[in-house]
């Protein structure tokens, strides 16, 4: 090998490492205790906008405001405090062995529990149904076995429950549903009538399950005001605009222990557009202004993005390109393309690129969906991708999304992928 050759592999290696040693950073730090899971308890959000304000600072990004922040209003339903399920006298573990539906209101006693499967339900639907109307215990669903199910019996199901929840006038205090389902969680800006609780049935499948004590404390909050972390660099063109977004916000605290770190959700997506900001600030620059914007609120329901579309920056018509990036710290098996069916020839250059540069095992393409940060400016006409890793471990939405294994294969690839997709624009 020559001289000059074995530098350049020197130097682009020592590049590389650099960039994954900043993610995984950046990664471990947006994952920390200290974040408390970038939710609404705590102030885990507004934590998580500094700590993105201080990179884009560090990094040199132009602000549009004082510290780089757009706020917004949400409304929230949260649990700061005791959060407990005890069956036959056995404590359950928030996140481990049990959720709460993120409707549900607050409850306290030791109750009397009413047992049916799934199977009776579907089979005796309107038997089931009219018992139900006057019962004052709570109700246990057996629903192990639900993936199983048709689609038109799950239908069912779900339909069932959600009545559950939000009729006002059953007397029955609380649902538990014992799953073999993953436990998964989310936000909700809504409170329902009555508690839902999902239990993993198998942490209690010996016990009786004919009393349940429950101390579940929620906190609705109206008065939340979160925001959006926004920076630009300029690029060679300022006829148009490139976003690069990622959302920053997961699902924050159940109780006072209990956390969802959201390490691959999307701890990595803040880590790519980092990364990216940092190599167009210091080694490239971009051919179009670059705009970067971490969104709050994604997990509320495109809250951020949605208020950001409603006060845009830049025009919106001045987007070329929008490129959103969430789940992206696997790699395994390539990525997955939202939206690479309705941009054909984008999608096809992004193939090509990747093909000629030997990145990813593959580049995968679907249609629209409503899904990421993406969506809102896709319903304003805005060309848009919505890119994700695929393989890899499987956390998501639960306690288990940690940084410690999160593996990052195929993130140095993805972003170089990214890199020359901008510049090919």
């Amino acid at each position: 090998m020559c001289r000059i050759a074995l530098i350049l592999l020197i130097f682009y290696g020592s590049v590389q490492s650099q960039d994954l040693d900043y993610a995984s950073w950046v990664i471990k730090s947006l994952t920390d205790r200290s974040m408390h899971g970038r939710g609404y308890v705590d102030n885990g959000h507004k934590i998580a906008a500094d700590f993105i304000s201080d990179q884009f600072k560090m990094i040199g990004l132009q602000s549009f405001s004082i510290n780089y922040q757009q706020e917004f209003p949400l409304s929230v339903n949260t649990f700061p405090k005791k959060m407990g399920v005890k069956i036959d006298n056995q404590k359950l573990i928030p996140g481990v062995d049990f959720l709460i539906n993120p409707s549900s209101p607050g409850i306290k006693g030791q109750f009397v529990a009413t047992i049916v499967s799934i199977d009776s339900l579907l089979i005796n639907n309107y038997k089931w149904i009219k018992r139900i109307k006057s019962l004052s215990s709570v109700l246990i669903v057996d629903k192990t076995g639900f993936g199983l199910l048709s689609k038109e019996d799950k239908q069912i199901i779900n339909d069932l429950i959600d009545a559950l929840l939000f009729n006002e006038d059953l007397n029955i205090p609380a649902i538990v549903l014992l799953t073999d389902d993953k436990l998964t969680w989310s936000i909700s800006q809504q409170v329902a009538f009555r508690p839902l609780i999902s239990i993993r049935k198998s942490v209690i499948e010996t016990h009786d399950l004919t009393q349940i004590k429950l101390t579940i404390e929620n906190d609705f909050r109206e008065d939340i005001i979160s925001q959006n972390v926004i920076g630009m660099i300029p690029g060679k063109r300022a006829d148009s605009i490139v976003m690069i977004t990622a959302h920053y916000d997961h699902l924050g605290k159940l109780g006072k222990k209990t956390f969802f770190p959201g390490a691959n959700d999307n701890a990595s997506g803040v880590a790519m557009m980092l990364t990216l900001a940092k190599h167009f600030s210091f080694d490239e620059t971009p051919e179009f202004n670059t705009l970067f914007v971490a969104f709050g609120a994604e997990e509320a329901g495109l809250i951020g993005s949605q208020y950001y579309v409603g006060r845009p920056i830049y025009p919106l018509k001045k987007i070329k390109f929008l490129v959103n990036l969430d789940l992206v710290g696997t790699g395994d098996d390539g990525a997955m393309v939202v939206n690479g069916a309705i941009f054909n020839k984008e999608f096809n250059q992004l193939v090509s690129l990747n093909t000629q540069m030997k990145l990813l095992p593959e580049i995968k393409s679907r249609g629209g969906a409503c899904n990421s940060d993406h969506c809102p400016f896709q319903r304003e006409d805005v060309p848009c991708f919505f890119i994700y890793t695929l393989g890899g471990i499987q956390a998501y939405h639960d306690v288990y999304d940690v940084h410690e294994t999160l593996p990052l294969t195929g993130f140095v690839e993805l972003q170089q992928l990214i890199r020359a997709f901008l510049a090919n624009l």
